[in-house]
């Protein structure tokens, strides 16, 4: 089967490849696969918290997470249809969801799944910083092209 969707952890030490309605994360130094992730569904976005703690699914159209060290399914997050953009280092997680004004995206923190703040972006949702402190997103047509910064409040 091919590989459609991987991650790679931040130490370097274990990659995140999509299976059939699963994830499996391998060993980097072995080659050996470490264990499987049950997903909800057809995989399209894999990642891995900055501390090598928690992964994060797409699947299944809802956003899945696993505790890292055995297994365990944590509980998805509470809005149906979120696609995780990026994790900061400071456990903010950002996912983009569908919204009739434009793109909406929701900046989550992780240690208690609650959302702290909700963005309305121009153009194309891309990612938060490394810090937390800002999301990023980029905007292109025929005549212009631009990066667009949404400085995040304090409220983590």
């Amino acid at each position: 089967r091919p590989i459609n969707m991987l991650g790679i952890a931040p130490d370097g030490k274990s990659l995140a490849v999509d299976g059939d309605r699963e994830v499996q994360i391998w060993s980097v130094d072995t080659l050996q696969p470490q264990q499987s992730l049950i997903a909800n569904g057809e995989i399209s976005s894999i990642m891995f918290t900055h501390d090598n703690q928690m992964l994060i699914a797409y699947s299944g159209g809802s956003t899945q997470r696993w505790r890292i060290a055995d297994g365990k399914s944590l509980d998805p997050l509470s809005l149906d249809r979120l696609l995780p953009l990026g994790v900061s280092d400071n456990g903010l997680l950002a996912t983009q969801r569908e919204h009739p004004e434009g793109n909406t995206v929701d900046i989550w923190r992780l240690t208690d799944s609650k959302i702290v703040q909700t963005i309305q972006v121009e153009g194309n949702p891309d990612t938060i910083t490394p810090d937390g402190n800002a999301f990023i997103a980029n905007y292109a047509s025929n005549i212009d092209s631009a990066l667009h910064i949404y400085h995040l409040t304090s409220s983590r």
